[in-house]
């Protein structure tokens, strides 16, 4: 799958090419940002603080907004 990955992006422009590696970054933020919420949210039922939960949820959030954000902005640029 990587030689394929690196067959198509070889035929891009450099522009497009950057786009989709910005892309794939940002699809990994995404992931990390639903993991770590989900994570969090899963705490909270065991009687664990709050307080520290709450922030952790959102801090993921943020991380998946900004990994849509990033998404939304390179895909504009193909």
């Amino acid at each position: 799958a990587i030689n394929g990955v690196a067959a198509f992006t070889g035929k891009m422009s450099a522009n497009d090419r950057n786009a989709f590696q910005a892309i794939v970054s940002y699809q990994g933020d995404i992931t990390d940002g639903v993991q770590s919420t989900r994570q969090a949210l899963n705490q909270m039922t065991d009687g664990t603080d709050w307080t520290s939960l709450i922030s952790s949820v959102d801090d993921g959030i943020r991380t998946i907004g900004n990994g849509m954000d990033g998404l939304r902005t390179n895909l504009a640029r193909l």
